[in-house]
């Protein structure tokens, strides 16, 4: 028993004499005397009130006692030491499915509404059947718990409950019906799903400011991922005033699988897997635990090991890297990116002489990422792409301007070598791009065509030492032909465009020792039209200049050895255009 109940006089009498002869003594009937007890107890222990008073719905659709299991046990325990510290409760949860976050978060708001008075409480979910289920178990609490100290209730609205004798509201809404033009006061505050909000970061600026720093105000934002990058990615990740709380599958007593017997228990140590192994060595997980995780795995998500792990992550980092739709290979990105985590690349400039010679200047502010500087050994080696953004703020929407990014690529090591990416002018972009061409001695310079790109292009085609990729146009009459250079994006060439970059990729015939890259491949997803973009909050143009890149080498002369004789390369005469298929090329394409 905790110690502000030990020290009470009725607690006292009672755990000297029994609850008959305690109840004698203070002239009171002995489910008074109870009732007391019990009232006082959950009044300084919220496991006990959980456990008395509240009632929750299982998965069978039963009625059943709230018992904290390990994780809300541990998210009490979080709030309990924040408060004990006389700070405001802020708490950031990234969890697995299943671990009944919101259930303990609704049992945490219902009690304080009936202990304390002049709140505001506010729940935020993603979508309409998610706030539906909110309010369901809001009212689930209130309907079973002991009507004669439970505080009278008014539903004003579907969504908003008023407590007129603590003085206090309750309003439940979803993230895009929610009215952010009105003026909040919020005590407690619960951010359910965060990731899956359509505008969290125009919408949470609001709210967060809506909730004093006195410490009698509570915030919880809780989470499954939807990908690496975004609000709540970054929010997870950043050094705040949040405590973090992360609840990997194994820390869950449930997810364990005994062995019928010893000779099953053998057979299965034999045949463990190297990622079990890791596994088993990385966290110290017993045999009984990877047994469930290999059930779950072929039972529950039909052998697909990426989907376990984003409904059930062993780390942080694991979590955001398999949630979402990825466009590419969530274990191929994964793996590229621990990988890249482990490479040191060079930033700086690139800087042309007056004799046109072009040198690389390290500074670590640079924009230029170079992971290898150019070889010997070959001809027509290299190629760019480049992705063209405006380089102005959005004013309607006040988001970030997108990037413009040029890649470098090798196409004998099938490596991203160098990389540009930042918010720059169209004329200064072309200049980067011309430098980078000139230094790596590119065969093919492959620039999307769209506004600002034809602004780039106007900047290079004149130039006799560059070789841009182009298209011919047939006019009106049918014996002129007309050039349009660059890369003109459509449905159809935008798709064909990725899933050549995707088929790479996955043959591991484009490779990046840029984190970055990475970091963008990551957050490149379908979106609910399934079209691939960058997720919301996360930008893209690395990933379309390494398309373009690779677009590029369709244009590009073939590679040749420097010790074999070759003819100087002159500029393609206007009216000519080669697809690439006339000599034999060292690249792989995608099969169609």
């Amino acid at each position: 028993m905790i110690e502000q109940v030990k020290d009470d006089n009725v607690v006292k009498l009672v755990a000297k004499f029994g609850y008959e002869e305690a109840a004698k003594m203070l002239g009171m009937p002995v489910p008074e005397v109870q009732d007391y007890i019990n009232r006082l107890t959950a009044r300084h222990s919220p496991e006990f009130f959980d456990n008395a008073f509240l009632k929750i719905q299982n998965k069978a659709g039963e009625l059943v006692t709230l018992k904290d299991n390990a994780v809300q046990a541990k998210i009490q325990g979080a709030i309990d030491r924040q408060i004990a510290e006389g700070r405001p409760v802020r708490i950031k949860i990234p969890k697995a499915r299943r671990h009944g976050v919101s259930t303990k978060v609704q049992a945490i708001f219902y009690r304080d509404h009936i202990y304390q008075k002049h709140l505001n409480f506010l729940t935020v979910c993603h979508d309409l059947e998610s706030s539906g289920n909110m309010r369901a178990m809001f009212e689930r609490y209130d309907a079973n718990f002991p009507s004669a100290w439970r505080p009278a209730t008014t539903k004003t609205t579907p969504k908003t409950w008023k407590f007129k004798k603590t003085d206090s509201s309750y309003l439940i809404d979803t993230a895009s019906e929610l009215d952010t033009g009105r003026s909040f006061t919020i005590h407690r505050l619960h951010l359910s799903e965060v990731a899956f909000y359509k505008d969290p970061d125009t919408l949470m600026t609001g709210l967060l400011r809506s909730v004093d720093k006195n410490p009698n105000t509570m915030i919880i934002a809780e989470s499954t991922a939807n990908g690496l990058g975004g609000w709540w990615y970054e929010f997870v990740t950043r050094d705040n005033d949040y405590e973090l709380l992360f609840f990997p599958w194994y820390e869950d007593p449930g997810n364990t699988e005994r062995f019928k017997n010893e000779i099953q228990r053998a057979e299965f140590e034999r045949t463990l897997s190297v990622i079990e192994k890791t596994l088993l060595d990385d966290f110290k997980l017993s045999m009984e635990q990877l047994h469930w995780r290999r059930n779950e795995i072929e039972n529950g998500f039909n052998g697909v090991e990426d989907m376990f792990r984003q409904e059930y992550p062993s780390t942080l980092e694991e979590s955001f890297l398999t949630s979402g739709r990825p466009y590419f290979s969530a274990t191929i990105v994964r793996n590229n990116l621990v990988r890249a985590k482990k490479k040191s690349p060079a930033n700086g400039f690139l800087e042309m002489e007056k004799d046109g010679k072009v040198s690389f200047i390290h500074d670590r502010h640079g924009l230029w990422t170079v992971t290898e500087e150019p070889q010997e050994g070959y001809h027509y080696r290299y190629v760019t792409g480049s992705d063209c953004a405006e380089g102005k703020m959005v004013n309607e929407t006040k988001k970030e301007p997108d990037n413009s990014a040029c890649t470098v690529f090798d196409r004998l090591t099938h490596k991203e070598v160098a990389q540009y990416c930042g918010v720059i002018d169209t004329d200064i972009f072309a200049h980067e791009i011309y430098k980078a061409s000139r230094w790596y001695g590119s065969a093919c310079d492959c620039i999307e065509r769209n506004s600002a790109g034809i602004a780039v292009i106007d900047g290079l085609k004149h130039k006799d030492d560059i070789f841009l990729y182009k298209r011919e146009l047939l006019g009106k009459d049918e014996e002129k032909e007309t050039v349009e250079f660059g890369f003109q994006t459509n449905v159809a060439s935008r798709d064909s465009l990725l899933s050549e970059l995707r088929t790479r990729v996955r043959q591991g015939v484009f490779l990046s020792d840029n984190l970055e890259t990475w970091v963008e491949f990551s957050t490149f997803v379908y979106d609910e039209k399934g079209k691939a973009q960058g997720q919301v909050g996360c930008k893209d143009d690395r990933v379309f200049a390494s398309a373009l890149a690779c677009e590029a080498e369709m244009q590009a002369n073939e590679m040749t050895p420097i010790e074999r004789p070759v003819e100087k390369r002159v500029k393609i005469p206007d009216g000519y255009y080669s697809f690439g298929f006339e000599e034999e090329s060292n690249s792989v394409y995608a099969e169609f």
